[in-house]
């Protein structure tokens, strides 16, 4: 088995500035090799930490700060220690990973791909994002909720909610974004959903789910009401394989047609 070598904060390279071409009051926060990880137990006071190298910080201190991802991976792991906003910055497919749920997801602007792993039952997420680039949700182990709380459809970023990840969102003025939704983990409508919570071009893959809990009424598209939006380009498709689970209850009056956009 492939050992993780655990590095102290004192063996990180750490760069407090107000030049050399970094905005000011910037922490630059390098963990250089993949698969090498450092623990920072100390607070983080700045107006920006920009994460660099392709390792992993571990971070249980307080963070007053917002945090640019530019490179690897960034552990929420105190009460504490959630950035005030996320950007994804530069390079694709970086990982910011919730170890604690105390504190909502931020605000995250999607300048370049990049996912949230949730190692945390469930979390809300209560301020739109923003940028066109992919946000991918994930879980560890088990299936984790991640709680749409806020009215996102004004944003247009898309969202893939991957293999062990549930996308929840339901209860008045709660909408995902006016995106591309792929979804192959689950996608929940809670009770109470507001008319176009789930707007823009949504997609359940072979072996995905779209969960409706008990009670809710799902109208046909273009209805009063319809929850997946009214503008022409907004869909809802069932690839072959995707599973609809419905509650006691529930009302869905939705054609579907296997494979096609609807």
């Amino acid at each position: 088995m492939k050992t993780i070598q655990k590095l102290t904060l004192g063996l990180l390279t750490v760069v407090a500035t107000a030049t050399s071409g970094f905005a000011s009051g910037t922490l630059v926060l390098d963990v250089v090799t993949l698969g090498e990880s450092a623990d920072v137990t100390g607070a983080l006071t700045a107006a920006t930490v920009q994460k660099i190298g392709n390792g992993i910080a571990n971070v249980s201190g307080a963070v007053s700060a917002a945090l640019q991802l530019t490179d690897g991976q960034f552990n929420v792991s105190g009460a504490s220690s959630m950035p005030s906003a996320v950007t994804f910055d530069l390079n694709a497919d970086n990982i910011l990973k919730v170890n604690n749920a105390t504190v909502a997801l931020p605000a995250l602007t999607m300048s370049a791909s990049g996912e949230v792993l949730l190692n945390v039952a469930s979390l809300s997420w209560a301020a739109a994002p923003a940028g066109a680039a992919t946000l991918t949700i994930d879980g560890l182990t088990s299936i984790r909720n991640l709680v749409v709380a806020a009215d996102m459809g004004t944003s247009v970023t898309p969202i893939t909610v991957d293999t062990l990840a549930n996308l929840q969102v339901g209860g008045a003025g709660n909408k995902s974004t006016d995106g591309i939704h792929t979804i192959s983990g689950m996608l929940e409508i809670l009770a109470s959903p507001a008319a176009e919570c789930v707007p823009g071009i949504t997609t359940i893959q072979s072996a995905g789910v779209l969960k409706v809990v008990d009670g809710v009424t799902v109208p046909a598209a273009g209805d009063s009401g319809d929850l997946f939006g009214n503008d022409p380009d907004d869909t809802l498709k069932f690839n072959s394989g995707a599973v609809l689970r419905l509650g006691n209850g529930v009302t869905w009056a939705r054609a579907i047609t296997v494979g096609t956009g609807l």
